[in-house]
């Protein structure tokens, strides 16, 4: 599953396809940007432009729908979206819960090298709320299992615009070499520095 991830400043190579127009947008991204469901967010459609979208797609009875699976992709649910309105989502990193003793543990999930992730991601117009978007899930690879058995599809620079071109993607291998580590809970406030430990 993937329900927060964050986008900053790029690293890396970007994808072939990117108009000027397009890279301007993605350099103005605001550094360490938390990305939850409904949030918007940059995306990048096949025809090279980069979209604000809101993050999920809208199903009645089902709610917010943010990730869609990479086995079910040819389904009702995702066929056309699969088929005509492909998009690629960067990422900085994102994050991941598991189980501890007492509570959930945190962790940050990112490129080794620390370069910007290009998730596989769907897009949908939505009567009520605009361009939607969704990001593909798939089985974990060795790098990910440990923590979580599922995570977002991430593509190499080589992938990128045969995705959008339609092309069918195996995910799920080692494309990527990603890495975890404790962190903390993004979503929780923290607290200033003058409330921390004692009082008196």
């Amino acid at each position: 599953m993937c329900n927060v991830y964050q986008v900053g400043a790029h690293k890396g190579r970007t994808p072939v396809l990117l108009s000027p127009q397009a890279l301007r947008k993605l350099a103005a991204c605001g550094t360490g940007q938390l990305i939850r469901r409904t949030d918007s967010a940059s995306v990048v459609r096949a025809d090279g432009e980069v979209e604000l979208m809101s993050w999920g797609f809208r199903r009645e009875g089902l709610g917010v729908i943010n990730n869609s699976r990479s086995d079910k992709l040819e389904g009702s649910m995702w066929q056309d979206a699969y088929q005509y309105h492909r998009c690629l989502v960067p990422a900085t990193h994102y994050y991941e819960w598991k189980d501890a003793t007492e509570r959930k543990q945190t962790y940050r999930c990112q490129e080794r090298s620390g370069e910007t992730l290009w998730l596989a991601g769907l897009w949908e117009e939505s009567e009520f709320h605009g361009r939607c978007f969704s990001i593909i899930t798939t089985e974990a690879n060795r790098a990910i299992l440990p923590i979580h058995h599922r995570m977002p599809a991430t593509l190499r620079f080589e992938q990128q615009a045969n995705y959008l071109a339609g092309e069918k993607i195996v995910f799920g291998r080692d494309f990527v070499e990603l890495v975890f580590e404790k962190c903390d809970n993004p979503l929780l406030k923290k607290q200033p520095p003058y409330l921390r430990g004692e009082l008196f």
